[in-house]
């Protein structure tokens, strides 16, 4: 596997996205196995008894790792949050992709802006052109 490229949080979704894992993952395409699962941090603030599920997608016929995910799962059953898999490692055309280390507007760059039109405006930005146009 190659070194890892280290992304941000938007470009690590939209790659994700293009390479339609989570809908290949509910295909049935990938082995899933749990990862240690705990109780979310107050700082996610996500409802109590909420749980913090890490998932990794294996490839059925190359045993590789091919995405590691992450979720809250609510007393209910639902999928917290976005509702959606989270993904924090990804394998895609032989490049291996990882999640930004260090603070976490290193890792979310739209948490340079106050909350308000700004950031929202950066959020479609990098959600709608950037991922649409460029894949990233």
């Amino acid at each position: 596997m190659a070194d890892a490229l280290r992304v941000d949080d938007w470009e690590l979704r939209c790659r994700y996205k293009h390479a339609q894992l989570f809908d290949r993952w509910l295909a049935g395409e990938f082995v899933t196995k749990l990862g240690d699962v705990g109780f979310a941090s107050p700082a996610s603030e996500q409802p109590p008894n909420t749980l913090s599920v890490p998932l990794y997608y294996i490839d059925r016929q190359t045993q590789d790792q091919v995405a590691q995910v992450h979720f809250f799962w609510l007393k209910n059953g639902r999928i917290g949050a976005s509702g959606l898999h989270d993904p924090k490692k990804i394998e895609v055309a032989g490049s291996n992709y990882r999640q930004r280390r260090g603070p976490a507007v290193k890792r979310n760059p739209s948490l340079i802006f106050p909350e308000g039109p700004i950031r929202r405006g950066y959020v479609f930005y990098r959600k709608n052109i950037t991922c649409s146009l460029f894949g990233w």
